[in-house]
């Protein structure tokens, strides 16, 4: 039980550093139609500590004043039709969290965006 509760927390500060790097530095000009909110899917109900999603949804406001982290939990079964289907329309995450099983998929049609640039 430790070592997944060590994994799951190694998973989700991987997850919130990407979701923060993701997202630009307050240094940037915001474009003129740059959404408030940004969304996040959070893959499993249960999989992210409730205290870590708190802590990212404040860290993200303390970073980018005047915008904020909307997070959203999809069940694993849901994951891949509603993002399949969300890829089809205008109404996109800006970042999603996916399994190592569901990766393949989406780097062997380009669907991911390489972060290193972002980090420090």
């Amino acid at each position: 039980m430790q070592i997944k509760k060590i994994a799951a927390a190694t998973v989700a500060s991987a997850l919130a550093l990407a979701v923060l790097a993701a997202c630009g530095s307050s240094d940037e000009k915001p474009a003129a139609d740059e959404s408030k909110t940004v969304t996040l899917w959070l893959a499993g109900k249960a999989d992210t500590p409730k205290p870590l999603e708190d802590w990212l949804v404040k860290e993200y406001a303390k970073q980018h004043p005047g915008k904020t982290l909307k997070v959203s939990h999809i069940d694993w079964g849901e994951l891949m039709p509603r993002l399949n289907t969300a890829l089809q329309s205008k109404d996109t995450p800006d970042v999603v969290e996916v399994g190592n099983t569901q990766s393949p998929t989406f780097t062997s049609v380009g669907a991911f965006t390489d972060l290193t640039d972002k980090l420090d």
